[in-house]
């Protein structure tokens, strides 16, 4: 049976193949997904409003110098 008794591709196009495992590619490959699910479990991945991730960003820079702050003054 030919191609045309294969089912069609939803999207079209060719599929994406997984990289190597041990390769650099794969590295980079690992670690962005990983990074993405680390933004999406913290609420500003992908979906998320950019006021929303402003809004995270000055909320943990605040964060962080009040912390220096505290960590000068009680030093």
């Amino acid at each position: 049976m030919g191609s045309s008794g294969q089912k069609q591709r939803r999207k079209g196009g060719k599929p994406r193949h997984l990289p190597k495992v041990g390769t650099p590619t794969e590295e980079r490959y690992a670690i962005h997904h990983e990074r993405e699910a680390v933004m999406e479990n913290m609420g500003v991945g992908r979906g998320a409003s950019p006021v929303l991730k402003w809004t995270v960003a000055i909320v943990a820079m605040l964060v962080v110098a009040a912390g220096v702050i505290a960590l000068i003054s009680f030093t």
